[in-house]
């Protein structure tokens, strides 16, 4: 992933994938200029971050939580992903407790609805920086646990996208809400149905697997995304049922739970998400 710094014009976005086409590109919001171009450079990018230090610069301070808030929300409306960052557990770069402020800044990213939030300087030469992913993790989970987040609203249909692949994500996470199912397993080529899903905010977590270690780390970005590094099969059977014991045998997952399968026929080929199974783990796999 390449995080593009000070960024103002999707043509600065084209620009650089043109030179590394294989990477994520991330647009750090950090200029006004960004903000005027959002629509353009969120059309180009693959996700954006929203760098409060420097936009702290150029916008005033008590117009930043605004803007957050709204940045975020634009770039779920377009299917992209969001990392918020800076100063949100500076204090534990020397303490190894955060201020009940930057508790809940962290906890007011989730509820905004971003995909990831980062640690920098609390990380890289911070005195206490496991406690600071702990701590993170503690407050990220406790959010997602929450009431307040589950009942929040949902990303709606996104006409643009009006193709089978969408289609297939909306329908997972609904079945899941439905019939409260906490697992949908998504394999994926590279990743797109596994953003798509990961849009629509599901209660359930969302198993992502996939050949390609390249794949999965670009996955590791997205909300209630857990990817996965599995081995193709030779048809949509053999692999629901590798999955399916998998997650036994990794303590994920028991005999008799019910998942949500997400996939794509013929297996093994990119952008032909079109099957969702509903399947109890234990019972033999039947595709017809």
């Amino acid at each position: 992933m390449i995080g593009i710094s000070f960024v103002s014009k999707p043509e600065e976005v084209r620009a650089i994938r043109a030179l590394a086409p294989e990477a994520l590109m991330i647009s750090k919001i950090e200029r006004m200029a960004a903000l005027e171009n959002l629509d353009g450079l969120l059309a180009e990018s693959d996700g954006i971050m929203v760098a409060r230090g420097d936009l702290g610069v150029e916008a005033e301070l008590e117009q930043l939580p605004l803007i957050q808030k709204s940045l975020i929300t634009a770039a779920l409306r377009s299917g992209k992903f969001t990392i918020t960052a800076t100063e949100m557990l500076e204090s534990m770069i020397e303490s190894s407790r955060p201020t009940r402020a930057e508790v809940t800044d962290v906890a007011n990213a989730v509820l905004d609805g971003t995909d990831a939030i980062m640690l920098s300087a609390e990380t890289a030469v911070g005195e206490y920086p496991v406690e600071s992913v702990s701590t993170m993790t503690r407050i990220a989970r406790a959010v997602e646990h929450s009431q307040r987040y589950h009942d929040m609203p949902h990303p709606s249909f996104r006409s643009s996208e009006a193709n089978f692949a969408n289609a297939v994500a909306l329908a997972a996470v609904q079945a899941a809400e439905a019939l409260n199912i906490t697992k949908i397993v998504c394999f994926t080529e590279t990743g797109n149905t596994v953003r798509l899903i990961s849009r629509y905010r599901p209660s359930a977590e969302v198993f992502a697997l996939s050949p390609h270690q390249r794949t999965c780390n670009h996955m590791t970005v997205l909300a209630h995304v857990r990817p996965m590094l599995f081995r193709r099969e030779r048809s949509l059977e053999d692999m629901l049922y590798m999955a399916s014991e998998m997650l036994v045998v990794r303590n994920m997952a028991q005999y008799g739970d019910v998942i949500v399968f997400v996939a794509g026929v013929p297996a093994g080929i990119a952008r032909t998400t079109n099957v969702v199974k509903l399947h109890r783990i234990g019972e033999e796999v039947k595709m017809h």
